[in-house]
């Protein structure tokens, strides 16, 4: 498909037409596309790097391999390929579950959570402003 712009790849649901999402990056903390395609039931295969260690869990809603290991990508893809029908079920289930725990505000819930812990007292900001962009 060549370079697609964000937005139309979110408006035009084009990471539906996956089947998995891969990435070799090893140097994102927590990438968005990353939980963009995990938002879409897509399982994810990435490097056992950064924030992906916390991201994917194997088995559950992808795989890791060892950082610039090809054939230890490659055989995370076979391991995929190869699964029953029910088990990539359950992966993309527990890969929506995942995006839905760290969407913007499962987060700033748990910010707030841990500041009301700390200063004893509730947090009187108005959400809206911090979740409408």
């Amino acid at each position: 498909l060549g370079f697609i712009p964000h937005d139309e790849l979110l408006a035009e649901s084009l990471l539906k037409l996956g089947d998995i999402f891969v990435t070799a990056s090893k140097s994102e903390n927590q990438p968005i596309s990353v939980l963009e395609a995990m938002a879409e039931g897509l399982t994810v295969i990435g490097p056992n790097a950064q924030g992906l260690k916390e991201m994917i869990r194997p088995g559950e809603n992808g795989y890791h391999f060892a950082p610039d290991d090809t054939e230890g990508l490659a055989a995370a893809m076979l391991k995929f390929a190869v699964l029953s029908g029910d088990t990539k079920q359950s992966m993309s289930e527990s890969a929506r579950e995942f995006a839905r725990q760290n969407s913007l505000g499962a987060s700033i819930d748990q910010l707030e959570s841990i500041y009301q812990s700390l200063t004893g007292s509730p947090i009187k900001q108005d959400r809206r402003s911090l979740t409408a962009a």
